[in-house]
């Protein structure tokens, strides 16, 4: 399987270098995005990610191009629902001058950061995006009791849920069995999911410093698969999302785990539904990933 040009991972990563920890000036993270796009690796980004209250700008580095991509929408922040209501409004104001000014951008994913559980419903009646073919990403915090806020999300087929899983400080990474608590709800909801911050390596590790797991894209994919075709249950989805042994997964052919295989079909339906794809500022260190195990294999 070459993973560049297989399908593998195809739309699976949201290019996010404006953000830290890369934290690239705008213009730089434009021009590389586009260099990515011309490249086999462009078939593995979906879009990139970009704050909402500069989408002038991003406007203006894309003025008179007739370059063709798309764009994951990252809202302004908010303490509570009344100034939630009022970002939202901002937003969509800011979407729609964009979308007007740049035609050949696409915004494929709004995303917000719910400000109180309750209001998961209301959240998403109240939120409309003008452009066809945009999903709603509500960011969640997995410290606390969200599942009924899942259950509101999975009741519309074009809402995603977020999950931050990374950050300056060890408390910031979810353990296995916290993230893995979550991936089973979603799948079992049937309700995709997008991860973001600290998944920059294919395969769990430990960090070096702080002692943490650092959480790896392929145990994710690996272990929202086996919930999905095999019934895993959460014991089983902390133990793969733990899995810090290389050996254990295989691109070939197939991707495979502990000799699980999911086939290109399977991995479609998997990221077309379920694992919907990670928020990343680096392309160039998952690639490096992916092509040392493969070459190790």
């Amino acid at each position: 399987m070459n993973f560049e040009q297989d399908g593998f991972l195809a739309n699976f990563f949201d290019y996010a270098g404006i953000f830290p920890p890369a934290k690239l000036a705008q213009a730089e993270a434009f021009h590389s995005f586009r260099n990515y796009s011309n490249r086999p690796v462009g078939s593995m980004i979906n879009s990139i990610a970009w704050t909402c209250a500069d989408l002038p700008t991003l406007a203006q580095l894309a003025q008179n191009d007739d370059f063709e991509f798309a764009v994951s929408v990252i809202g302004r922040a908010s303490l509570d629902w009344s100034s939630w209501q009022a970002a939202r409004e901002a937003d969509i104001k800011e979407i729609n001058a964009f979308v007007e000014a740049v035609p050949s951008a696409r915004i494929v994913n709004y995303e917000w950061l719910l400000p109180a559980l309750e209001k998961a419903e209301d959240a998403i009646r109240s939120v409309s995006v003008g452009d066809e073919g945009t999903y709603l990403g509500v960011e969640l915090d997995w410290r606390q009791p969200i599942s009924d806020a899942l259950v509101s999300l999975s009741e519309d087929t074009e809402v995603f849920a977020k999950f931050r899983c990374g950050g300056a400080t060890k408390e910031a990474y979810p353990t296995a069995e916290q993230l893995g608590g979550v991936i089973h709800e979603c799948v079992d909801l049937e309700l995709g999911f997008k991860l973001t911050a600290g998944l920059h390596e294919p395969v769990a590790h430990i960090d070096a410093k702080q002692g943490h797991l650092v959480h790896g894209f392929l145990n994710v994919l690996a272990a929202a698969g086996m919930v999905w075709l095999d019934d895993a249950s959460p014991a089983q989805v902390a133990k793969i999302l733990s899995n810090t042994n290389a050996d254990d997964f295989a691109i070939g052919e197939e991707f495979s785990y502990q000799g699980h295989r999911f086939d290109i079909t399977d991995l479609q339906d998997l990221t077309g539904i379920y694992f919907r794809g990670v928020g990343t500022c680096s392309i160039e260190e998952p690639v490096a990933g992916l092509k040392k195990l493969k070459k190790l294999k």
